[in-house]
């Protein structure tokens, strides 16, 4: 008879694509309305075009006992530089580019865990 409990879940891979398309926010000039029976002004502002991107997740996990799993990730694995549309929607397009390369997400990370679970 077999001494190691059975693990219906022994190991899992997941490879994750997220695909996001490019917009641009509109101003609406909405907050400069004071309730003051004067209409409300022209938007004149001109925002930054987030362009779209799309990025691959490699995930993964290891039962090693019944108790303790070990799980890791390679998240985005092409390295590919983007900015997150809802981080970034205010951005001015009149901004420099030294500036704007201060918001975009990091590239490739890697992430290991160990879960131990009584």
């Amino acid at each position: 008879m077999n001494n190691f409990p059975l693990l219906l879940n022994f190991y899992g891979l997941a490879l994750i694509a997220t695909f996001q398309k490019g917009k641009k926010a509109e101003n609406t000039a909405r907050e400069t309305y004071n309730n003051d029976s004067k209409p409300i002004k022209v938007a004149t502002d001109d925002y930054f075009r987030v362009a779209g991107h799309g990025i691959v997740d490699l995930t993964g996990y290891v039962n090693i006992t019944k108790n303790v799993k070990l799980s890791g990730g390679i998240y985005n694995l092409t390295d590919q530089k983007y900015w997150d549309y809802l981080s970034n929607n205010k951005l001015y397009k009149t901004s420099n580019y030294k500036y704007l390369e201060m918001f975009t997400s990091p590239g490739r990370t890697f992430q290991l865990g160990m879960d131990i679970d009584f």
